[in-house]
């Protein structure tokens, strides 16, 4: 039946899309920021660093671990979508998320290398070098 098949490319698609505007919300912080739109990493920020100007937020996205939180929640929606798509037989799908999650995990960890450059370099830049294949996800 074809909506057996349907439904679970859906959610794997819906999970996909969660992770990669998490993704999104993070390279664009500034811009949401400047524009007033509180996003989840933002949110995040602000609630380790109690204090909404530009500098404090990307302190508490590189400093206290709201960069680190949003790619960990950001690789349990690749997860999900693909075990999904694993279930569902769509293999290329799966793996398409499989590459994702490794190039997040590596963004990840390039952060976390960076942070102790925090205030001599601009991070969010040096990441976006490394990060094409992600930016380029949606």
């Amino acid at each position: 039946n074809r909506n057996e098949l349907v439904t679970p490319l859906e959610n794997g698609f819906e999970e996909t899309g969660v992770a990669v505007q998490l993704f999104d919300y993070i390279f664009d912080w500034k811009e949401d920021l400047e524009n007033k739109i509180y996003t989840h990493p933002i949110a995040l920020a602000y609630n380790k660093v109690k204090k909404l100007d530009c500098k404090s937020i990307e302190e508490g996205l590189f400093c206290h671990g709201a960069f680190n939180d949003t790619v960990i929640e950001a690789l349990k929606h690749f997860e999900l979508g693909k075990n999904i798509f694993y279930d569902s037989g769509a293999y290329e799908f799966a793996l398409t998320l499989e590459s994702l999650a490794r190039n997040a995990a590596f963004l990840n960890a390039k952060a976390n290398e960076l942070k102790g450059d925090f205030g001599k370099l601009d991070i969010m830049k040096e990441l976006k070098t490394s990060a094409h294949y992600l930016l380029h996800a949606h």
